[in-house]
C-alpha cells in the first residue's frame, strides 16, 4: 500500500504505522534522497503479516463457498433450506392461487387435533404393522403385535403385556379414544387393511378358524384360560366389536363392514377363560367364567352403550 507523508518524514517513520518496507532493493536512505525536496512524498509499504494471513484465509473461505454451492451441490437453489408448510392453496374463482384467500384459514383449523397417546400409537404401530400384516398374509400369527394392530378396550381386552408397551397401555382407554383412533388416517388405513387380511386368513379354515390364525402358532388350545387358550382370538373379537361401535357412531361404513366381516367368523367353537389379575378379560371381584367367542362381544357393546341392533343396522 502507499502512504503519502511530509518531506520531513523518513521512509521508516512513514511506514511504521503499517509494517516493514517493501520498496526498492536499495535502503531507505536512497529512497529518501531520491524523493528529497518534494512537498509531499509517497512511500510504498508492506502490509503487516497478520493482515496478509487474514486476507488469504478470507479468500480461501470464499473459494470453498463457491465450490460447495456450484460444484458439489449445483442442484440446490436459494431458499432450499426454508421449510414451507404444505397449506391447502386457496383459489379465487378463476382458479389462480390467492395468498389473501389462503391466509383466511390456518392449517391448525383444518387438521383435527390428536392426543399425544394417539400420536404415539400411530408412530409405534407404523413400526410393528408391516411384520404383522405379512404374518396375516401368510395365514398365522407368530409375533407379539396384537395390541398395535387390533387394540381392544384396556379394561377388557388389555392385559399386563399391553399395559407396558407405552404410558397408559397400548389398548384403548375408552370407547371415545377408539373413535379418535379412527380419525387418524394412518391408524384407520392400517386397521382396515388388517381387517381385510384377517378375514381372508380366517376364511381358509372350517373349524376353530380365528384360533388357527391367531393362537395355534403359540401352541395354545382352542378352549382354555388366558395364555393356554385363544387369548388373541378373544382380543381380535373384542377389538372388532369396539371399532364397529366407533364406526357406527361416525357413520364409517367401510370400517363397520370390515369389523362385521371378521366377527362373522366367530362361531362359538373357540372358548376363552380369563385368568388371574393382569389377564385379558379379568374383572376384579368377579369370578372368571368361560366366554364362547361367538359374534360381537356383548361386554364391549355394554361398556360403550351401544345396542347390538344398532351395529347390524349400520
Amino acid at each position: 500500500f502507499w502512504l503519502k507523508c511530509g518531506p520531513d518524514q523518513s521512509h521508516q517513520a512513514c511506514c511504521r504505522r503499517g509494517s516493514a518496507m517493501e520498496g526498492s532493493e536499495g535502503d531507505a536512505s536512497e529512497v529518501e534522497s531520491f524523493m528529497a525536496g518534494r512537498a509531499g512524498v509517497s512511500y510504498r509499504c508492506q502490509c503487516p503479516t497478520y493482515l496478509k494471513v487474514a486476507s488469504v484465509v478470507c479468500a480461501s473461505l470464499g473459494l470453498l463457498a463457491v465450490l460447495w454451492r456450484y460444484v458439489l451441490h449445483p442442484e440446490r437453489e436459494p431458499g432450499d433450506d426454508v421449510v414451507i408448510p404444505d397449506w391447502p392453496a386457496a383459489k379465487n374463482p378463476q382458479g389462480v392461487p390467492s395468498l389473501s384467500l389462503a391466509m383466511t384459514t390456518t392449517p391448525w383449523q383444518q387438521a383435527p387435533h390428536f392426543s399425544s397417546r394417539i400420536l404415539e400409537m400411530s408412530a409405534k404401530a407404523a413400526i410393528e404393522r408391516p411384520d404383522a400384516l405379512q404374518e396375516l398374509r401368510d395365514g398365522q400369527k407368530h409375533g407379539h403385535w396384537i395390541w398395535w394392530v387390533f387394540p381392544a378396550l384396556r379394561d377388557w381386552g388389555g392385559d399386563m403385556n399391553s399395559a407396558v408397551q407405552m404410558n397408559g397401555g397400548a389398548d384403548m382407554a375408552s370407547c371415545e379414544e377408539a373413535e379418535e383412533y379412527l380419525r387418524m388416517p394412518e391408524l384407520r388405513a392400517g386397521y382396515v387393511q388388517a381387517l381385510s387380511l384377517a378375514d381372508a386368513a380366517i376364511g381358509r379354515h372350517q373349524q376353530n378358524a380365528p384360533f388357527q390364525v391367531f393362537d395355534a402358532g403359540f401352541g395354545r388350545q382352542p378352549q382354555g384360560a388366558w395364555l393356554q387358550g385363544p387369548v388373541d382370538s378373544f382380543k381380535v373379537r373384542a377389538s372388532a366389536t369396539l371399532f364397529a361401535t366407533a364406526a357406527s357412531k361416525a357413520n364409517d361404513r367401510e370400517v363397520l363392514a370390515g369389523c362385521l366381516q371378521v366377527l362373522q367368523h366367530f362361531t362359538g367353537d373357540c372358548v376363552y377363560t380369563p385368568g388371574a389379575e393382569g389377564s385379558a378379560g379379568y374383572v376384579a371381584g368377579v369370578d372368571s367364567q368361560p366366554i364362547a367367542l361367538q359374534g360381537p362381544d356383548l361386554e364391549v357393546l355394554q361398556r360403550c352403550g351401544v345396542d347390538l341392533e344398532r351395529i347390524f343396522a349400520g
